[in-house]
């Protein structure tokens, strides 16, 4: 959970910086690292 928070904060704050819109590629890329952050906390969980 608090890296999940950590994400959200890191892309707030990158948002706020850039002052615009995250983009279509930007917006996958976070998707992607979320997903496989997810992926990391299952298999750790299980072994």
């Amino acid at each position: 959970m608090m890296r999940q928070e950590l994400t959200k904060s890191l892309v707030d704050e990158c948002q706020s910086k850039l002052d615009r819109e995250l983009t279509n590629k930007e917006l996958e890329l976070i998707q992607w690292i979320s997903e496989r952050q997810l992926e990391l906390q299952f298999s750790q969980k299980s072994s």
